[in-house]
């Protein structure tokens, strides 16, 4: 049985334009996720490949919050 990783998405606790980064080998599938997060927040954000410290992963910046 395989267990499903759970990710947390801060998008409610950043600034405008901040942004954070989502470790994974799953990139297309947790670029979703995180996308669909910012959505159910009311948050438009951007989500693209990156490498950080040497880590494959998701690099999600927010835009400004739409009321």
């Amino acid at each position: 049985m395989k267990k499903r990783l759970t990710y947390r998405f801060p998008w409610e606790a950043l600034p405008s334009y901040g942004g954070f980064f989502i470790p994974t080998l799953d990139v297309h599938g947790v670029r979703e996720l995180g996308l669909k997060d910012g959505v159910r927040v009311h948050i438009i954000g951007k989500a693209e490949p990156a490498i950080k410290d040497g880590k494959l992963g998701v690099l999600f910046t927010r835009g400004v919050k739409h009321h």
